[in-house]
Formats: structure tokens, C-alpha cells, sequence
């Protein structure tokens, strides 16, 4: 079964349409259990806009990544709901539910901007959403939102080190 899932991945990198600049590659069931998206696709690698800095993702390097997203996830849930029970526990009267303040990876979009650094090593810039106004445009161009709070995140993975750069959560206005 493993087998099929890495033909898929490759017959899909094969069949990609250079004419909107982008790459479709799906994450076999077992790293990513529902497609929020059109059905077809929840992962966007964009283009670099200088063409020198571009660089390729292979299927490994798509799983390392996607590892690494939930490791991050995990931690800031585990904080997010620390916080939750001290909130709760000062102010036990507040409507306030865990699920609104925790990231579920299910319900997000995904876009891959892969480059190379001046030290020659390869980083992928994440950027996760919930929400997005067209569900094709997001497919080739980076969404860019101010606040939104948890709907909206994103990070830098350093793929050489195998280590998140940063990780960013949007605020809330």
C-alpha cells in the first residue's frame, strides 16, 4: 500500500501544470486525514520570485516537513491548553472553549516556499490558513493576512538542520 501512495505522489509531481507555476503533491492519508480543501488538493508550493533561490521538494523532504508542522502544532496545543485551565480556573464563569484556541491541522490549508539560503542550505517557508476568499487563487499566490489570530500561521523550517526557524501565530485585532 505504501508503494501506491509514493506512485501517486510521483505521478502527481509528474503531471504538474507549469503554465500557473506550481506543484500539487498530496501527503498519503496517514500524514493528513481530511482535505479541506476543493477535494483535490491542500498543499501549494509557490514559486520563489527570484528563480535562483528555487529549490525542489522531495517526497521525503515533504514528510520531514509535514512532521515537523505537527510537532509545532503540538506544542503550541499543549500550551494553548495550559493556558486554558489557568484562564478557567481563575475566571470559571468565561464561555470559553479549548477547540477555539487550539490549531487543528485538519481544517488548514498549507503553502511551501521552498528556497536556498546564502549558506547554501535548502528552508521552507510554511504558511497555514483555515480561511481563504478563493479557494484557486491560494494555489498560486501567497495569502498574506493581518491578525486573524490561530486561523493564520506560519513558520521556517531549515530542511539541512532539520529544525523550525521560527513559528508565528497570527494576533487577534
Amino acid at each position: 500500500m505504501r508503494y501506491l501512495y509514493i506512485l501517486a505522489a510521483i505521478s502527481c509531481l509528474l503531471s504538474c501544470r507549469e503554465k500557473i507555476q506550481r506543484k500539487e503533491i498530496q501527503i498519503p492519508d496517514r500524514y493528513m486525514a481530511i482535505d479541506t480543501t476543493d477535494g483535490k488538493q491542500y498543499i501549494a508550493i509557490l514559486k520563489n520570485k527570484d528563480k535562483n533561490k528555487n529549490a525542489d521538494l522531495s517526497e521525503k523532504e515533504m514528510i520531514l516537513v509535514d512532521s515537523l508542522i505537527k510537532i509545532v502544532v503540538e506544542k503550541y496545543n499543549d500550551s494553548a491548553k495550559i493556558n486554558f485551565e489557568e484562564r478557567k480556573k481563575k475566571e470559571p464563569k468565561v464561555d470559553l472553549e479549548l477547540s477555539n484556541l487550539t490549531i487543528d491541522l485538519k481544517k488548514y490549508k498549507r503553502q511551501y516556499s521552498t528556497t536556498i539560503n546564502q549558506r547554501k542550505q535548502k528552508q521552507v517557508f510554511v504558511n497555514c490558513f483555515c480561511q481563504v476568499r478563493d479557494n484557486e487563487e491560494w494555489k498560486v499566490e501567497e495569502v498574506i493576512v493581518k491578525d486573524g489570530g490561530r486561523c493564520y500561521f506560519n513558520l521556517l523550517i531549515d530542511l539541512s538542520k532539520k529544525e523550525i526557524k521560527y513559528f508565528s501565530v497570527n494576533g487577534s485585532a
